[in-house]
């Protein structure tokens, strides 16, 4: 079972949105966060996956030149808890 989340960035101005994307992968990147994809030109699209239960994160642009942030979590289990030979 997964939990999807996203956090509006409003009021941002679209000049800054390369900005935005640079500090965020930064940030991700000293959290221990994997980089997986990145947005080439213009775009400030970031995705990366947690280093500890792999979860998504994201950066993403959506039209109206508005950013969000996005997670997705695979740690909810059903039964409460994970298969024991998913456990570390």
């Amino acid at each position: 079972m997964t939990i999807n989340r996203k956090y509006w960035l409003r009021d941002i101005p679209k000049s800054e949105n390369l900005s935005i994307s640079r500090q965020v992968k930064a940030y991700w990147e000293t959290q221990g966060h994997r980089i997986v994809a990145m947005g080439t030109g213009n775009s400030p699209n970031l995705n990366a996956e947690s280093n500890f239960d792999h979860y998504i994160l994201s950066l993403s642009w959506a039209e109206g030149d508005n950013l969000f942030l996005a997670s997705t979590s695979t740690c909810v289990w059903p039964e409460g808890t994970p298969p024991a030979e998913t456990k570390r």
